[in-house]
Formats: structure tokens, C-alpha cells, sequence
């Protein structure tokens, strides 16, 4: 049996971490019970993941701003991201404790993905 190691993994890594957000400066706890990856107070977040959600490969660094929301079923969305230094887009859940007034910004926003 012949094992290729050039498949890209598909699955999410999950890392549950504590940051300070670069854009608003508030200290972001880890998640509880979910995995993180933008602040709830502001919205943003850094492009620091290249292929796999969690993979931490991404040589960029930018600042990653919420720019709308994509619904994905009834009474669930994801926010649609956009890196300030690259133009890369992202999508991410949103969470119970998002700031949903910022949520509600961006549900009147067109979104293209």
C-alpha cells in the first residue's frame, strides 16, 4: 500500500485559543465549547490559516474584516471575511456571543463570495 503525503488535509484543526485583537485591543477568551476565530466584540480577525482552517500556514498576517453575512440555513449564518492586505475571503460561523448589533450591520450588507 502506497501512502501519498501531497493530499492536502481537509478536516478543520481544532485550536481553541486565547489573543488580544489587533483591531480593537480587547483580550478574546478561548471559546467555550466552540472553536474561535474573530473577535466577538468587533468582528475581525487575522489571516493566519492558508488551506485548512486551523493550519496556522498562511504567510500574510493581515487584518481580516467582516464585510457580510452568508446565510447557510434558517436562523444560521456565517460572516464573510475580507484580508485588508490580500483580498482573501473567509466564511466563519457566527457565535452566540457576537456582538449582534455589528451582526445586524452586516445582514443589510450585499455579500459576494
Amino acid at each position: 500500500m502506497s501512502c501519498n503525503f501531497n493530499l492536502l488535509r481537509k478536516n478543520f484543526i481544532h485550536k481553541n485559543e486565547s489573543f488580544h485583537c489587533l483591531n480593537c485591543g480587547k483580550f478574546v477568551k478561548a471559546g467555550d465549547g466552540f472553536i474561535r476565530n474573530h473577535c466577538p466584540y468587533c468582528l475581525h480577525c487575522l489571516h493566519v490559516d492558508k488551506d485548512v482552517p486551523g493550519d496556522r500556514a498562511s504567510e500574510c498576517g493581515g487584518l481580516m474584516k467582516p464585510v457580510g453575512l452568508k446565510p447557510v440555513r434558517v436562523g444560521e449564518f456565517k460572516i464573510v471575511f475580507k484580508c485588508t492586505e490580500c483580498d482573501h475571503t473567509y466564511v466563519n460561523k457566527v457565535l452566540p456571543d457576537d456582538n449582534m448589533d455589528l451582526i445586524i450591520e452586516l445582514s443589510q450588507k450585499p455579500h459576494q463570495l
